[in-house]
């Protein structure tokens, strides 16, 4: 495996990660503000669906640690015979 093939890898993922990454700020700063400004904190619907359904669970986990599009080399030089 090359540099190069790794550099291809990082600029596939760079765009989706970003997403993810602008996602959980706003979600941290919506947090932030009801809590400095005293108001009690009750997560939107979606997220306490995402907590209780364990699919729905399992799914917010893989997308943050895989992101949206999961990325794999397509080198055929790389493949095992």
């Amino acid at each position: 495996m090359e540099e190069s093939h790794l550099a291809e890898v990082q600029r596939r993922r760079e765009r989706f990660t970003k997403i993810i990454q602008r996602f959980q700020a706003e979600v941290q700063a919506g947090i932030a503000s009801a809590l400095v400004g005293g108001k009690p904190f009750r997560p939107p619907l979606p997220v306490r669906l995402a907590v209780r359904i364990p699919v729905l669970r399992n799914l917010q986990a893989r997308l943050t640690a895989f992101g949206i599009k999961r990325v794999r080399l397509e080198h055929p030089e790389l493949q095992s015979s």
